[in-house]
């Protein structure tokens, strides 16, 4: 193999491996602090649900003002009611415990990133053992960011339950400030597209290009990434589509409805 061609799969296999937005070279920025993050979770509307097994989309909010990193994965605990942490592990997708070695992910101020995690719900074992956590904490540098959860995780006796997560993905869309989300082009809260947010946060041109379309509703706008939000309804739909019942028919976003609307 010459040393061209190595350098070309040395270059392929390093994408494949880290993805978007994780940290390649140079300096890295630091870990995110604990205290910059938001934390929620929602249940995917019940997708992950059945043959005993269960999920939920993890998502973090970055409301620091500078780039942060997190594990590409997260690493997750959990705790039972009066924060005494329970004893569950983790198991990357198709692999043993310990998973391949993935670069940190870099989360720039505002960013919103998610990872859907699943884990074994019945107790589907002979000597099996499941617990019921009343927290799921995310681990942040020296800290750690915790979230209510409901939900059984059930493992071997001998082994305890676990969990299998993937990689964060960063949302086009990110979240400056509470009640606030923008794209590449414009900027709202849960009033409607907004010029002064979409000038305070992407700058006077772009808030200018914005506006200089004339008149539009302020109150129902779609961003970029086909994420559709309605101020009247107070929902944000993964689309902004009609059924044949004339009815909106993309499915309701709850975290983008949270970060939005609050609800």
């Amino acid at each position: 193999m010459n040393r061209q061609r190595k350098k070309i799969l040395m270059v392929l296999a390093a994408t494949l491996l880290v993805g978007p937005g994780a940290v390649l070279g140079g300096q890295a920025p630091a870990a995110c602090p604990a205290g910059q993050l938001a934390l929620s979770v929602d249940d995917g509307q019940g997708r992950f649900n059945g043959m005993s097994q269960s999920g939920m989309v993890l998502t973090v909010t970055h409301r620091g003002d500078a780039a942060c990193t997190l594990p590409a994965r997260p690493e997750l605990g959990f705790e039972d009611s009066r924060h005494q942490a329970l004893a569950v592990s983790m198991r990357a997708p198709g692999q043993a415990p310990a998973g391949p070695v993935l670069a940190p992910l870099a989360l720039p101020a505002g960013a919103v990133a998610s990872s859907e995690v699943r884990w074994v719900s019945g107790d589907v074992y002979d000597d099996g053992l499941c617990i019921a956590p009343a927290y799921v904490v995310l681990r942040a540098g020296a800290g750690s960011v915790r979230a209510p959860f409901e939900g059984r995780l059930c493992g071997p006796r001998g082994q305890g339950p676990s969990y299998r997560a993937t990689v964060f993905s960063v949302s086009a869309i990110r979240s400056p400030a509470p009640g606030v989300l923008c794209d590449a082009y414009l900027c709202a809260d849960d009033k409607g597209v907004s010029r002064e947010l979409t000038e305070m946060h992407l700058g006077g041109q772009a808030a200018t290009a914005l506006f200089s379309q004339g008149g539009f509703d302020r109150t129902a706008f779609t961003f970029a990434s086909g994420v559709f939000c309605d101020t009247k309804e107070r929902l944000c739909r993964e689309n902004r589509y009609y059924g044949a019942d004339g009815k909106r028919s993309g499915a309701v976003s709850q975290p983008y409805t949270r970060l939005l609307f609050g609800q």
